[in-house]
């Protein structure tokens, strides 16, 4: 599907075809056959959904726009990196769990390195090794990079309403319509996913057993509703604004809505196309309201900048740390930046050795790429400073040069970029 998908959308992505190609088999023999054959054998045992699959198997078999565009990015690493003696560890980290933190350690050394240091991978420390070292004019800086947990399909979020159309498959199997409600108060005790599972398929037996009769299930987790689909019933409250952003369509206080549906396909059609296929079927609706969260982002991310800042004692060489804070926030700049920049102050004034943290988002936007926003905090106190020159650099390359698609950008301000966005996407 990948690569059907590649043929169909490198013009409108502005990637070479031939990249695009490249670019996949590339990364698919770095990971290796056999890591792509244990993936495929993991998402076939009973109960096992998307979510459980590796993200970056879930991206060499994705035909969506980011997954095409985010092989290609990791292809430019591999190749960027590919005599640094770190890069069979590497290789290793993107086959594991830290695959997301690997990611973003290689987009920063492959930035760094092309705003104009020399970079090595994976240095020793006295208290193991570092993600990279950059030297910039002669001046080598020792760099940790880190970020927060970042795979949305791991969010309940998504897991549970999957979890839940498993259920009403599994019992209901399609033989009618059914919508269900549910509203989560706390997450159960051991496996919660197993028991919202069987609470789900029992409700659907009692409705099964009440004739398509309404049905209301109360207990110590959630509140659980099971009704046949009519024109009475709550639609979709959400939809698409004409830049094909997703708004709410209406007052409402789910935090998740899923249509699921049945479609044909016809024989030669790749199965992603039937999504374009207005024709067809629906087989359930699902609501879902989950628990508040309540996380404080700030305390998350000055506790773990100590982290990280702790991780480079004992190092000689000025320190660098770059974090990104993409999963606990929906906008690094939306949090209060004087609040953040204080207590980093705070962090970096015991340590000299610190020359700066930088606070990073990344973040698909309309020009069809993965950019990287952020927050530069330098350390007053510090011997060390990183060249203006090179910061300058780094920025221009980051908004002017696309390295997947080997081209400048070019911005038509907000509104006409945003209509370019929607006219470029199906």
């Amino acid at each position: 599907m990948w690569l059907l998908r590649a043929h169909e959308r490198h013009r409108k992505l502005e990637i070479r075809l031939d990249k695009l190609v490249e670019s996949y088999h590339l990364v698919c023999g770095a990971v290796g056959p056999e890591w792509i054959s244990d993936q495929q054998q993991k998402l076939a045992e009973g109960g096992r959904t998307l979510s459980d699959a590796h993200p970056l198997y879930r991206d060499i078999t994705s035909p969506t726009d980011t997954s095409l565009v985010l092989v290609c990015e990791l292809a430019e690493y591999l190749k960027a990196f590919q005599r640094d003696p770190a890069m069979s560890q590497i290789i290793a980290d993107i086959k594991s769990s830290k695959f997301d933190s690997t990611l973003f350690e290689l987009a920063m050394a492959y930035r760094w390195r092309d705003a104009g240091s020399i970079v090595a991978l994976r240095p020793s420390t006295p208290k193991g090794e570092a993600d990279f070292s950059a030297t910039i004019a002669g001046k080598d800086f020792v760099v940790e990079v880190s970020g927060f947990p970042n795979d949305v399909f791991a969010e309940p979020k998504f897991r549970v309403p999957m979890i839940i159309e498993q259920a009403i498959k599994g019992v209901i199997k399609g033989r009618f319509p059914v919508a269900v409600k549910m509203r989560i108060t706390n997450f159960p005790p051991g496996n919660s996913e197993e028991t919202i599972r069987h609470t789900v398929a029992d409700a659907c037996r009692e409705f099964i057993a009440s004739e398509g009769a309404s049905t209301v299930t109360d207990n110590e987790f959630c509140r659980l509703e099971v009704e046949t689909i009519t024109d009475r019933t709550e639609n979709n409250p959400m939809m698409r604004d004409e830049y094909k952003r997703v708004v709410d369509a209406r007052d409402h206080d789910w935090d998740v809505f899923q249509r699921v549906v049945r479609k044909r396909v016809s024989p030669g059609l790749p199965v992603y196309r039937v999504i374009f296929d207005e024709e067809e079927t629906e087989t359930a609706r699902i609501f879902l309201k989950l628990p508040s969260e309540k996380r404080d982002p700030y305390q998350q991310i000055v506790r773990k900048i100590k982290r990280e800042a702790a991780q480079l004692s004992g190092v000689p060489d000025p320190r660098v740390v770059l974090l990104d804070v993409s999963a606990v926030t929906p906008d690094v700049f939306q949090l209060h930046l004087d609040q953040i920049r204080d207590e980093l102050l705070n962090i970096m004034r015991s340590t000299p050795e610190l020359a700066c943290v930088w606070v990073l988002m990344r973040r698909w936007s309309t020009a069809l790429r993965f950019k990287y926003w952020g927050v530069y905090v330098p350390n007053p106190d510090s011997y060390f400073q990183i060249p203006q020159t090179f910061l300058q650099k780094w920025l221009v390359r980051e908004w002017k040069w696309d390295f997947v698609g080997e081209r400048e950008f070019v911005s038509y301000g907000e509104e006409e970029d945003l209509r370019r966005y929607a006219d470029r996407t199906e």
